[in-house]
C-alpha cells in the first residue's frame, strides 16, 4: 500500500505540472481516455490516496498490535516452561 500511496501522489504531481494545452489520459479498464476536467482527476486520485493512507495505518497499527500479542504469548509459554 505504501508504494501505491507513493506512486498516486507522483501521479498527482506529474497531472499538476502537465501543461494545460497537452492532453491528459487515464486508463479505465483496457480503455485509455482523455481527461477533460483536470481538478475532478486530481481530486479522485487525493480521495484515492487518502483512503490508502487509512488503510495502511489500519494495517500497521494493527501489525503492532499482533506483535504486541505474540510476544506476550511467547513470554507467557517460556514461563510456563519453566
Amino acid at each position: 500500500l505504501k508504494s501505491q500511496v507513493q506512486e498516486f501522489e507522483s501521479t498527482v504531481l506529474a497531472v499538476q505540472e502537465q501543461p494545460d494545452d497537452m492532453a491528459i489520459l487515464r486508463q479505465i479498464g483496457g480503455v485509455m481516455i482523455q481527461v477533460h476536467d483536470r481538478e475532478k482527476l486530481v481530486e479522485d486520485l487525493e480521495h484515492t490516496i487518502q483512503l490508502l493512507s487509512t488503510s495502511l495505518e489500519r494495517i500497521v497499527e494493527r501489525e503492532k498490535q499482533l506483535i504486541e500479542n505474540y510476544e506476550e504469548l511467547k513470554k507467557s509459554l517460556q514461563e510456563e516452561k519453566q
